[in-house]
């Protein structure tokens, strides 16, 4: 292409053939003759060919480590079912101390079992004819794997044959352990001769977790225990466990618990095997860990706790279905928290869980709650506030509050509010109200915390009372809550739990009525003496350790 800025030579410097060529006209381009474009386009279209041909092969090379694995997978378990069978047997157990030794001490033992056949070839006149047999094949398979080794380095990388690509679909069962992680079973491995147990499962027995239902779990589990003489076990399966944490809890119920106490952890992501006897019971915290026990034992040796109608935990879709899936099995044994949340789910059409199951009461000991006046100036007021839980109804307790203070029916002048729970952003310290944030505290610091409250707010849009009202009321305060199915009185408690319909207006109403209820110390006492709060746990859950020891599991 002619570029118009190239600087023409001089004329003086023609000849007079350049004179002559240029004063011919321009010849029209022969279409035959092949243009740089056309090259372009043929030399383009053979390397996309050639691309094309190399992600077939590189496709077809996944295809095939992707069933390298599965088959691999697939030997793994093969070999870990083997390997159970072996720990349990009779054999093994016997020859332990020579497996840890050998573990231990890989080239040792090897020395010392050639060692031994050495000795054992020399003792019966056998190591002339042994010996340089066994000599000449380490030298062939050293020879073998040396020819190996320089036949591969000889013919370089091998080019992936070029194979129809198919695609290679994940299996269903990959499918639903990623999505539902924490329904997968653990390992177990079965060993006879084991005392009997009971085996606790649940998330975790941290600090964050231990509010009402999970100390509730640890005190039935020690009852129990001790009431058809087992021993304990706690499995966690999303943290490893605190112990300390159960050993306040017991303390804090007046709960004794003889003998040790096991601990181990088995999660998804960390799957440690799990000795498992004839005598072992499981008590169940949720319904994914029920469904988790299912798979590696039968129903029957199992104790499901319920102390909520977790379907409420899911809108609808698979999660609910499978909740639903556990509720109706007919073989486990069901302990309910409060005989509210057993008829409601026995009016939901559960009759299995009616016959198979009993309820109890929670117990609040006094030792634990009981009122203890503030030394601020100002009344205390408590907010249940757990923002990522949303049965909670963190943000309709929001609304509520917030109204309260505009239409002067809370005087941030006069009350102090606490927020406590957990997951809250410290920007809520912002709010016109200013609240001061706790969460995730220890259980005796929750349980002082809730002893100088006055007036509190706890939201709970399910069927069962929930605990932060119960701890409120035992510790001599007001608390205002929600209406929801059967739950519409709560005053068989006590009478300084108000219960009120979900909207703002009547919350705000509640509020008013517990503002005043409050500060009337006269009436507030006179109910916190007449209420009907269970303050012992032996006492509470005797029905229901009678009626499971009836029964005890094989």
């Amino acid at each position: 292409m002619h570029d118009p800025t190239a600087k023409l030579p001089d004329a003086r410097t023609w000849s007079a053939a350049d004179l002559a060529a240029a004063r011919q006209p321009a010849r029209a381009p022969d279409p035959a003759a092949p243009t740089p474009a056309a090259d372009d386009i043929d030399r383009l279209k053979a390397e996309l060919l050639d691309l094309r041909l190399h992600d077939r092969q590189r496709q077809a090379a996944v295809v095939e480590v992707a069933e390298e694995r599965d088959r691999l997978r697939r030997e793994v378990a093969d070999r870990e079912d083997e390997l159970k069978a072996v720990k349990g047997s009779t054999v093994w157990r016997v020859l332990g101390p020579l497996h840890a030794f050998s573990a231990r001490f890989p080239w040792l033992a090897r020395r010392v079992l050639r060692g031994t056949q050495l000795i054992v070839w020399t003792v019966t006149f056998q190591l002339h004819r042994r010996l340089p047999k066994l000599l000449a094949e380490r030298r062939e398979a050293l020879e073998q794997t040396a020819r190996r080794q320089a036949d591969a380095a000889a013919q370089g990388p091998a080019e992936p044959a070029s194979v129809p690509v198919r695609a290679n679909p994940p299996l269903v069962a990959d499918l639903l352990n990623q999505r539902f992680s924490a329904l997968r079973p653990f390992p177990i491995y079965r060993v006879a001769g084991l005392p009997r147990r009971i085996t606790l499962v649940t998330d975790s027995i941290n600090a964050g977790s231990l509010y009402g239902g999970v100390a509730t779990a640890i005190i039935l589990a020690a009852e129990l225990a001790k009431a058809t003489d087992r021993k304990l076990r706690v499995l966690t399966r999303t943290e490893s466990p605190h112990q300390d944490n159960l050993q306040d809890v017991l303390k804090n119920a007046n709960v004794d618990c003889e003998g040790s106490i096991e601990f181990v952890r088995s999660s998804s992501t960390v799957p440690r095997e799990v000795d498992v006897g004839d005598g072992d019971t499981f008590l169940t915290t949720s319904w994914w860990t029920t469904h988790a026990c299912r798979k590696v034992v039968s129903s029957d040796r199992i104790v499901y706790l319920l102390q909520e109608d977790e379907r409420d935990f899911y809108p609808a879709g698979d999660d609910r279905l499978r909740c639903a899936d556990v509720f109706r099995d007919e073989h486990i044994r069901f302990v309910i928290n409060t005989k509210l949340l057993r008829d409601h789910l026995v009016a939901e059409g559960y009759d299995n869980i009616g016959r198979n199951g009993c309820w109890f009461d929670p117990a609040f000991p006094l030792s634990t709650y009981y009122p203890e006046p503030s030394s601020g100036a100002k009344m205390n007021f408590f907010f249940y506030a757990r923002p990522h839980n949303v049965r909670n109804l963190f943000y309709r307790g929001i609304e509520a509050i917030d109204e309260a203070v505009q239409q002067g029916v809370l005087d941030p002048n006069a009350w102090q509010f606490h927020f406590v729970g957990k997951d809250l952003d410290p920007e809520l310290a912002n709010l016109p109200f200013h609240p001061t944030l706790a969460q995730n505290l220890a259980w005796s610091d929750y349980t002082a915390l809730v002893r100088r409250m006055d007036l509190g707010l706890s939201l709970m849009y399910t069927p069962h009372p929930s605990y932060p009202p119960l701890d409120l009321a035992a510790s001599g305060s007001v608390v205002v809550t929600n209406r929801y199915g059967l739950k519409q009185d709560l005053s068989a408690y006590s009478n300084n739990i108000i219960c009120a319909d979900s909207d703002v207006a009547s919350l705000v109403q509640a509020i008013g009525a517990g503002v005043a209820l409050a500060r009337d110390k006269e009436r507030r006492a006179a109910n916190y003496r007449n209420s009907t709060i269970s303050r012992d746990w032996s006492a509470s859950l005797q029905g229901v350790v009678a009626a499971l020891s009836k029964q005890p599991c094989s």
